[in-house]
């Protein structure tokens, strides 16, 4: 008979209904179904902003929408199912089918709605929910039993009102807790399932099974338990498909992302001058960017890809201590890794270089299997410093008394020979001027010509009467430059 949306304005006689009992085991099966597609469609739908093409995003819109549509209509059927009536019932199949287009369609515009409009989910939750309903009342015109169907006007707005209140609650969530992991995903899983769930069970309320003739039905080779088990397997097999596509699609995502921030990372650190290396303490494989092997004058492939080609371009000096951080900072005794060295280069000649470095990934064991780290040439900088302490050296050990002074001419530094000399110690004279050595033997005429001449020239040599701290007198050859 005529199962197509009718409605009863009055409640019919109870004796010309067909009273029915649930399957409570298939109705929590239904349920089950329409959180697993839920999720699996979420999990799908999260990767579509990863994607830089329209083409690529189209396909994941049409993969979550497909995932949740499908789901959607298998919640709907199984929980047909769950209902046991007196007579004889069975299911258009083109009907059937049929009534899976609005689920899916509705979930598609819907997802993408929300990818555009997510801070605002009321019109996608009334797509969303109409979709249901839609797909619901599809089915149920698809059912054939000796007898039809007809509806109580109230409690048909209300499923509708329940699919799209439900489904405003999950969106809701959705955009204000910016789902980034499982936990969360499941919980607006659950809430578009409940949606689903109690939208259908809320349609079947208002359902009216009005009796008829049995002998009308033509016969059926699937039983409601073998057409469950058969759309529920479909559906999770389907749903799993779906969170394995958006697996591999994200761990594949977030190896570009990985790859993409290391060459970045690799492209600022050799921008600055530093080369870059990446090393598998475990096998020993290692990579050298261009700018390490160029550093010690190798070209891109002059250098073998080994951490003992490493270790054997180590000064012999330098070399133990270096393998000695190496495995203080793998213990974890030193909390970073970082050690100066010389290297052997191309030519020959030895090299000072700074490394620094971090293990990033240890096994199962604890081991490390990858560290990554820097080479910068310090070379300058350690000859520079070399030069420093030659210097230092000769100043400390003149026999001649040093003396240096700042720009405002307070002494900031002497040498032994100075206090040996004039009986004064750095302490005494460190912010003095000078002058306090002045014997007075000379008049401001002498300073007057001495200090014309240092302006002139930068420098000043002459004999000059000075006085020691003890008040002595003394001759001296003094030198001044600037």
């Amino acid at each position: 008979m005529d199962n197509t949306l009718q409605l009863f304005i009055a409640a019919p006689d109870t004796n010309l209904l067909y009273s029915g009992s649930y399957s409570l085991l298939l109705v929590l099966i239904s349920v089950s179904l329409a959180i697993l597609a839920a999720f699996a469609s979420l999990n799908a739908a999260a990767r579509i902003d990863y994607q830089h093409d329209r083409l690529a995003r189209a396909i994941w819109i049409a993969i979550s929408a497909l995932t949740l549509g499908l789901g959607i209509w298998a919640m709907h059927f199984v929980g047909m199912l769950a209902l046991n009536l007196p007579c004889g019932i069975y299911y258009d199949p083109w009907i059937t089918l049929l009534s899976m287009i609005p689920g899916i369609l509705a979930s598609g515009i819907a997802l993408g709605t929300v990818r555009r409009y997510g801070h605002r989910p009321l019109f996608s939750s009334i797509l969303l929910g109409a979709g249901i309903g839609a797909m619901h009342y599809t089915g149920m015109a698809a059912l054939r039993l000796d007898g039809f169907v007809r509806y109580d006007p109230k409690l048909f707005a209300l499923s509708i009102l329940v699919a799209v209140a439900l489904s405003y609650l999950a969106l809701s969530v959705k955009n204000r807790l910016a789902c980034t992991d499982r936990r969360c995903t499941l919980l607006i899983a659950v809430i578009i399932g409940s949606a689903v769930s109690g939208m259908h069970y809320t349609a079947m309320s208002a359902a009216y099974f009005v009796r008829g003739n049995v002998d009308m039905l033509p016969p059926t080779a699937f039983t409601p338990n073998t057409l469950a088990l058969l759309v529920s397997l479909t559906t999770v097999f389907l749903a799993l498909i779906a969170l394995a596509v958006a697996s591999v699609s994200g761990n594949r995502q977030a190896a570009r992302q990985l790859r993409e921030s290391e060459e970045r990372w690799k492209f600022a650190l050799e921008g600055a001058g530093d080369g870059v290396w990446d090393w598998n303490p475990q096998t020993d494989e290692a990579h050298f960017s261009r700018r390490w092997k160029a550093m010690i004058g190798y070209g891109e492939h002059e250098f073998p890809d080994t951490g003992a080609a490493w270790i054997a371009h180590l000064h012999p000096e330098d070399a133990p201590g270096v393998q000695d951080t190496i495995q203080r900072y793998f213990s974890g005794e030193l909390p970073d890794y970082a050690v100066e060295f010389r290297m052997r280069c191309k030519d020959g000649a030895w090299k000072w270089i700074l490394a620094r470095g971090m293990v990033v990934e240890r096994n199962e064991a604890g081991k490390p299997v990858r560290m990554i780290g820097t080479h910068t040439d310090i070379d300058y900088r350690k000859r520079a410093e070399e030069a420093m302490l030659l210097h230092a050296s000769v100043y400390d050990n003149a026999w001649e008394g040093i003396m240096i002074t700042d720009a405002q001419a307070n002494i900031v530094s002497v040498n032994a020979a100075f206090t040996e000399v004039t009986g004064y110690t750095l302490d005494e004279v460190r912010g003095q001027n000078p002058r306090i050595l002045k014997s007075g033997n000379q008049d401001s005429a002498f300073y007057q010509g001495m200090w014309e001449n240092l302006l002139r020239t930068g420098h000043w040599r002459g004999e000059i009467w000075n006085k020691k701290k003890n008040g002595e007198v003394f001759a001296e050859i003094l030198s001044i430059g600037v």
